[in-house]
Formats: structure tokens, sequence, C-alpha cells
């Protein structure tokens, strides 16, 4: 069975859309509501941070008497808010402080050898790491003042938490009893207090979610089997199991070529090797039809070789064949005689090759154009939208297939003979491009607007146009078969942990 690739894969469309719909139903409602919960959670935390610095705002304004800071006033708020006492301060001593200490050793100095043996010394030397611990290494040790430090690299007193959660306490946070969901350390930074959060690894009790889970599809199935009226919750359950269920139990038809009265062209391209299948019009195009290509050229057999260069040269009207066998002789064989004329006999192997790459391609694209067609016959769609398709249908095609096969593809499919309205030239008359200069049929270059009328561009690229009914037959379960079915489902219990957890699928056993 051919296997038809899409833009996203080989996955049928009616099967991604399911599991994507699955995904945004199931999964919807439990990612709003826990991204709810973190904002909710940030918003606390922000608002009792802002509510600390104000306080410290007001204390400072409390300590100032027409613009300057009045040192008993200052005593005054300070002693009503619990702050003093905590330790005279420390006073730097005279001189210049010392860069380096017992503790903080100068570095190294890096070799400046221009040798291999130098530059090894130079990448082997040890050297203290710089940052926070270096600082407080050193105001520990004496060397620097913590008088004179910027209050970026200033040490927090060990009463800096004491003191933010003192200040905190009037937060409305704390006045309505709200416990932050994150543990955070609380610093003093540029004169002002930060609540920086504690990194914690995640973890997943995975017995409690497969519990959890368990416990919420009985009740689900409790609700189901019910004779009540179902709620409305029960309902958009029901439709989630439903499109489960299709999704998993319908099947597909394939449609046989000329089945169901559908109009047949008379063309066979199921065997890219069988001459007596090719259409003249194609057959007479290739030198080298049905010769073996899978090989590279150095690597074929004698025999092969001589074929091919009966094929592609001595034909009679390049060169006379009578005097291949003179030649063969002269060389020695034909791998001699194929080394000196390689670069006329590579081209049309490479054009063969080409040929057998695009064969079902082809296929596809009669397939593709008789069901069209039928269903432009039926009245299901009008001229344009069959045209919209079937020109689509050619770029998706040459998309998968690489570039140097394109213009042998065109090449064929414009030696056949098509409905009226549906080649490749009548399709290039339509949207108004030049069938001769074709633009890249890649589609990572975006929109193919060349391919299709202007007029047609807003209403192609909303969808409405390439949608296709899917041809499938499906019986709708009744209520106990899909209790049954959703009872043992364990796709959507599967992709319900995938959600909760950082698990793959092969880590999941059910």
């Amino acid at each position: 069975m051919a296997v038809y690739d899409y833009w996203w894969g080989t996955e049928r469309p009616h099967l991604q859309e399911a599991r994507y719909q699955r995904m945004a139903d199931v999964f919807g409602q439990t990612a709003r509501a826990r991204l709810q919960a973190e904002f909710d959670a940030g918003m606390a935390e922000v608002d009792r941070i802002t509510a600390a610095s104000n306080q410290r705002v007001g204390l400072i304004r409390m300590s100032l008497v027409g613009g300057r800071y009045n040192r008993e006033v200052a005593n005054a708020v300070a002693a009503q808010h619990g702050l003093l006492g905590l330790g005279d301060p420390v006073k730097r001593g005279r001189g210049r402080p010392r860069k380096y200490g017992p503790d903080d050793t100068r570095p190294a100095r890096p070799s400046r050898a221009k040798t291999d043996a130098g530059r090894l010394r130079a990448v082997g030397k040890q050297f203290p790491k710089r940052g926070r611990r270096n600082v407080d290494a050193r105001v520990q040790s004496g060397t620097v003042s913590p008088v004179t430090a910027s209050p970026a690299r200033s040490v927090a007193p060990k009463a800096a938490a004491e003191i933010g959660r003192e200040l905190l306490s009037g937060t409305i946070a704390a006045q309505q009893d709200v416990v932050a969901p994150i543990e955070v350390d609380v610093v003093v930074a540029e004169g002002a207090l930060v609540a920086e959060p504690v990194a914690k690894p995640p973890s997943f009790d995975l017995a409690a979610i497969a519990a959890r889970q368990q416990s919420s599809m009985e009740l689900a199935l409790r609700e189901l089997s019910s004779e009540d009226d179902l709620s409305e919750d029960a309902i958009l359950l029901r439709s989630m199991f439903l499109k489960s269920h299709k999704a998993q139990t319908q099947l597909h038809r394939t449609r046989l070529r000329g089945e169901a009265g559908v109009a047949r062209l008379d063309y066979d391209f199921t065997d890219a090797m069988d001459e007596t299948k090719a259409p003249p019009e194609v057959r007479e195009r290739f030198t080298g039809f049905g010769l073996v290509t899978d090989p590279p050229s150095g690597e074929f057999s004698e025999e092969e070789l001589q074929l091919w260069m009966k094929r592609a040269i001595f034909n009679g009207v390049d060169f006379p064949a009578k005097d291949f066998d003179r030649y063969l002789r002269d060389y020695k064989g034909a791998k001699q005689f194929y080394t000196s004329l390689k670069y006329h006999v590579d081209p049309v192997i490479d054009r063969e090759r080409m040929r057998v790459l695009v064969w079902p391609s082809i296929e596809r694209r009669l397939h593709f154009v008789e069901q069209t067609h039928g269903a432009l016959a039926r009245g299901k769609i009008d001229l344009d939208t069959a045209m919209v398709r079937v020109a689509n249908f050619d770029f998706l095609e040459l998309d998968t297939i690489r570039y140097g096969a394109h213009k042998i593809y065109r090449e064929i499919v414009d030696a056949m003979r098509w409905f009226e309205g549906f080649s490749r030239l009548d399709i290039a008359e339509w949207s108004g491009h030049n069938p001769s200069k074709v633009p890249s049929s890649r589609s990572i270059y975006g929109f193919p607007g060349w391919t299709f009328p202007e007029r047609l561009h807003a209403e192609i690229g909303n969808g409405n146009m390439l949608w296709e009914d899917v041809d499938a037959d499906y019986v709708v379960p009744g209520m106990k078969e899909l209790v049954e079915f959703a009872s043992v489902d364990k796709e959507v219990m599967v992709a319900n942990f995938r959600v909760r957890t950082d698990l793959d699928y092969a880590d999941i056993d059910l």
C-alpha cells in the first residue's frame, strides 16, 4: 500500500486531527488551571515584596524632617518598629585595604612563553574562582572592609531574614493567610530586600498520579453508565471518548481506479520497469527505458554497460550500430570503452534514474485526478476547487522528491492526455504563470501563490478549498459499548501521564 507523505509526516490527517483535538479537549483545562495557579502565586509574591518595599520607603520618609535626615526622629522610628540593637557598625581601619590576604592568595601569573611547553603550563594553572564567593572570603578574612564595600557586594546581616519577615507581616498576603507555594530566600541587594526563589528539582509521584487517573476514570464511567440525564461535563467527556473511538476504529476505504463509475484514464504506471505498460508518447522520450540503474555506473557489469552504450550512443541515430563491435574490440571491453565516453553516457543513465524515481508520483497523480474529476462530475465541487486541488497536489508531490527530478516529472505529465482542465499546461493557463519558467516547488519558501489565481489566494489560505471529506466507514457505538471502550482506552491515559510528568512513551507501562 502506498504511503502518502504530508507536510507533517506520514500520519493520516484524520488521525492527527483526532490526536490534537484530544490533546486540546483533555489537557487544555488542566494546563490552564496549572498556569493560573502559578500566576496567582507569582502575583502574591510580587504583592508581598512590593508591600515590604513601600513599608521601607515609609520608614525612610518618617526619618526625614524637612527633607533632611534627623537622627533623633530616625532612632525613634527605628525603635518603634524594632529595628535598633542590631550591633554597632564596623569601622574601616587606617590605610588602604589589602587586596590579598592569607586566605586569599595572589593567583599565579600566567606564563607568557610562546612555546608549546609554556602554553601547556599556562593551561594547567589553577586560579581562584571569581564571583561572590571570593568577595565573601575576603570580607571574612578582614582584607576588605564591609563599610566601604558597595551595597551590591556587601554581605547581608544574619538578621536580614528576620527583618524581612517582620516587615512583610503587614502585607496583604500575610493578612489573608496566603501561603506562597514558592520557597524563597530574603537577601539585601542594592539597599533593598529581594526575595530569590530556591530552585528545587521537580519530583513526581507516579503512583499517586496513576491512582488519581484511575479514580477520575471510574467516576466518569459511572456517570456515563447511569440512566439519569447527563451533565454538561459528562456530555463533553462522551464527546472526547467518541472522537477517540472514531480515530481508532473507523476503516478507511482504498478506492480502486475506475471504481463506482469514476472515469479512468487509459494509463498504467504501476511498474516502472515494464516497458509494455509505458505509453508510447512517454516511452519514446527515454533512450534507456527499463535498463538497470540501481548501482553506480562504474559498477555495472560488462553486459549491462554494453546495453547502455548501444542505447545511449550506438543507436543508429547518434552513431551507427554496426560500429559498436569494432570500438569494443579496440578498447578491449565495455568498461574501458565506457571510461572514455562516460561524459556522454552518464547523462542518459541519470535521466533514466529520474524517470524511475518519478514513476510512482505519476501513478498517484492519475489516481488523484480521476477521483477529483469524479467529484466534479457528481457536483460535489466546482471547477475552481478541482483545479486548486490538482495544482496543490503537483506542488506537494514535487516538494517530496529531489529537485533534479522535477523537470522529468513535468515532461512526462505534459506528454500525457488528461481530462480537460486537469493537465499541467491547463492549470498554468488558468493560474496565469508561465509553464516554461516554474519557480522552485519547495514548501520552505512559503505559500506558492504562483500556482493559483490571485483571486483565490485568500480562500485557499483559509483551507476551505483544500479540505476533503474523509472516505471511511464508521459506526457510532452505543453507550454501553462506548463505556467498555473507554475503560480500556490507554491512549488517553498515556497522554495524561505525559502532560503531568516529563516521561516519554517508552517509560510508561499501563
